[in-house]
């Protein structure tokens, strides 16, 4: 668990920095990933990335705390990611994006390493979205084929209308 604790408050942390450049100092942010037609954008973006950092940052080691913070983390990294894999190759966004891709990337990895959420002392039940070991993931509604298909196509499952 202090593993888990570790990753959500380093994640929280790097969220809240990251939010926090774009959102202050635009023009810094704007000589590595290029200039930007809405600024109010950028900025918005910006802090509600800073926001999931600072709601991951008082993660506690409990089960409740840990299954926030992950969901929050993976959360976070997924919609970054897709941003980046989806509009990169469009041509609507720098393919200096794909910086920030492998980041978050990296953040996925490191939940998905972390193991499932501890269920809590003398067996109690596994916590709901936390990740069994013995059991392969398998498709659900948070499967990432569907996250990218919704912000792909704006809806699941993707296919002609």
């Amino acid at each position: 668990m202090l593993r888990e604790v570790t990753l959500a408050r380093a994640q929280g942390l790097f969220d809240l920095l990251g939010g926090l450049w774009p959102a202050r100092l635009a023009q810094k942010s704007e000589l590595v990933y290029g200039p930007k037609a809405d600024g109010r954008l950028q900025k918005t973006s910006g802090a509600l990335l800073a926001s999931a950092g600072i709601s991951m940052l008082p993660a506690g080691a409990d089960p409740e705390g840990m299954l926030h913070a992950r969901r929050t983390g993976i959360g976070t990294a997924m919609t970054f990611l897709a941003i980046g894999l989806i509009y990169v190759p469009r041509r609507r966004i720098p393919a200096t994006y794909l910086l920030d891709a492998a980041k978050e990337t990296a953040w996925l990895m490191a939940w998905w390493r972390g193991g499932s959420c501890q269920a809590g002392k003398r067996g109690a039940p596994e916590q709901r979205g936390c990740r069994n070991p013995q059991r392969p993931a398998g498709p659900g509604p948070s499967s990432p084929v569907m996250f990218f298909a919704v912000l792909q196509w704006g809806r699941w499952p993707p296919g002609p209308v």
